[in-house]
């Protein structure tokens, strides 16, 4: 036993405080009978066992790591970022951290260094400021404003992002539909040592050096496409776009085999995706904005529902925004 806590559980509308009892090592998660006395369970859909279920089981259990809590390391692919010749180093200043998320953002800082993505250095000709933003829950993602000092001098890639009609194309004939989310997607790709001294970071505590790619850079959309079609190429019935990878079949057989052959190549390559965020075999998934499903391409409803609800623009400003969101 690691230990017990106090968790809140929520199902179809029921809400309560139980406790979770955490053991080492990984096993099958139970429910006991204090969470069933407080939930009360649909035992129909429980004993339900669709085929699809019982197939997919051992393809997750074999390819367990692709789920891992770590963050992963793409093999075999590192990423170099060139600059414009004669292109003078920019050193900016650090921006204010407010006092009351100050602590947040020093363990974030640690964090980052434990998990291998920032190493700290003692100083650099480039540097870029840091831009803490705290989300929704509480918790903070730190920002790097790369526009300030790297991404004017950056070379372009020329790698074109895929489009939307060509991947969905790709999809046709599919009957039931799988879905993966990479985890921290860019931050899986390493950068390469010449490479990193263009993202160094100045925080209120020190200087750091990016050793993965980092969100804001201008090129690394183009970069890790290209690296995720590196990565996917071959297989059939696997679209990408980007860290959302789409898997189908013509029938079970075909998508079980082509999931397995995706969750492969992941695994080969050192990748991880967020297991809470994955979907197997379903009728329809949406994707990219749209519903996707046996019988075609639909737009999803929510984004429909955006455009009708939308106030009708009463002047030039509120015009330019209702055109923005078309």
């Amino acid at each position: 036993m690691l230990g017990t806590t106090d968790v809140k559980v929520e199902l179809n509308g029921q809400t309560a405080k139980l406790p979770l009892s955490v053991v080492r090592s990984n096993y099958p998660a139970l429910m006991g009978r204090s969470w069933l006395g407080k939930i009360q369970l649909n035992w129909a859909e429980v004993h339900q066992m669709t085929k699809e279920e019982t197939s997919l089981t051992p393809i997750l259990r074999k390819h367990a790591a692709v789920f891992g809590e770590d963050l992963g390391s793409m093999k075999g692919i590192t990423v170099t970022l060139n600059i414009k010749p004669d292109s003078p180093p920019k050193y900016l200043k650090a921006r204010t951290v407010p006092y009351a998320i100050r602590p947040k953002v020093e363990a974030d800082l640690e964090r980052l260094v434990t998990n291998g993505v920032l190493i700290p250095v003692t100083h650099s000709p480039w540097a870029t400021p840091i831009i803490p933003i705290v989300k929704k829950d509480g918790s903070l993602w730190i920002c790097s404003d790369f526009k300030g000092a790297v991404n004017p001098v950056l070379c372009a890639e020329q790698y074109p992002l895929p489009c939307i009609v060509d991947l969905f194309t790709g999809l046709a004939g599919g009957q039931k539909f799988s879905k993966f989310d990479l985890s921290q997607a860019y931050l899986q790709m390493q950068v390469n040592e010449k490479s990193q001294e263009l993202l160094t970071i100045v925080t209120h505590k020190r200087l750091y050096r990016y050793c993965r790619l980092p969100f804001g850079i201008t090129s690394a959309p183009t970069l890790f496409q290209r690296a995720m079609d590196q990565i996917l190429c071959g297989l059939s019935g696997v679209q990408c776009y980007l860290d959302d990878i789409l898997v189908t079949g013509r029938n079970e057989e075909d998508h079980l085999k082509n999931l397995e052959a995706t969750l492969q190549r992941l695994e080969e390559y050192g990748l991880r995706v967020r297991k809470d965020k994955c979907e197997f075999f379903k009728p329809s998934v949406e994707y990219l904005g749209h519903i996707i499903d046996s019988a075609g391409l639909h737009k999803a409803p929510a984004k429909v529902k955006a455009i009708v609800e939308a106030p009708p623009p009463r002047n030039v400003s509120q015009l330019r925004s209702f055109l923005g969101l078309l």
